[in-house]
């Protein structure tokens, strides 16, 4: 999977390891987030065919991806996701030949609390730095508050699948019933592919 926002704290809810990521944008509107339930791997299953992006969810502890001040109190922050969108597809051929394709963008508040820094101004600076990287931002009482959304492609990679491979682009797959679910894991953060026939 292809996402979230650079910076700071990419490396800990990036969902994939290929893929390119824009500047993020102020936004309001924010779509359903999809909590992850429990996958469990299961390889049988006819896999071959086009398959249509259902949604994208996220594993509960890959929300929250800071939830304190840390240790040094400087420039740390509470920083969760709070929507997630996806489209894309993914085609099998009968000769194993495999291709992938997504569009992602992903919906993230960050709030660097008065109480994260000793220095005033912290929040100020912050909430600046943010707005110039496209951020809304709102200062109240010291605290700076923003949320942006930031988009991901992932890069059209091509693969082959053989029947009963254990994973797909490398990834751990399940069939069941109508539905085609890719799992993702990166580090400490997690995610599904939810696909359905095209």
């Amino acid at each position: 999977m292809g996402l979230l926002r650079l910076g700071a704290f990419s490396a800990a809810v990036s969902l994939a390891s290929c893929g390119s990521t824009t500047s993020p944008t102020a936004t309001t509107d924010e779509p359903p987030l999809y909590i992850c339930q429990t996958f469990t791997p299961c390889h049988d299953g006819n896999v071959v065919g086009r398959w249509k992006l259902d949604h994208v969810c996220i594993d509960q502890d890959s929300v929250q991806m800071s939830t304190s001040c840390g240790d040094t109190k400087n420039s740390s922050s509470v920083t969760e996701i709070t929507g997630y969108t996806a489209t894309g597809t993914l085609d099998i051929e009968a000769d194993g030949s495999a291709s992938f394709e997504t569009d992602e963008h992903a919906y993230e508040r960050l709030t660097h609390p008065a109480a994260c820094s000793s220095d005033p101004t912290a929040a100020t600076a912050f909430c600046d730095n943010e707005r110039d990287s496209g951020a809304s931002c709102t200062l109240t009482d010291g605290s700076c508050d923003c949320t942006w959304v930031s988009e991901s492609m992932w890069p059209t990679p091509t693969s082959t699948y053989h029947a009963g491979d254990a994973s797909i682009f490398g990834l751990d797959y399940c069939v069941n019933g109508a539905g085609l679910t890719l799992r993702n894991e990166m580090g400490a953060s997690g995610g599904d592919y939810v696909f359905v026939p095209e």
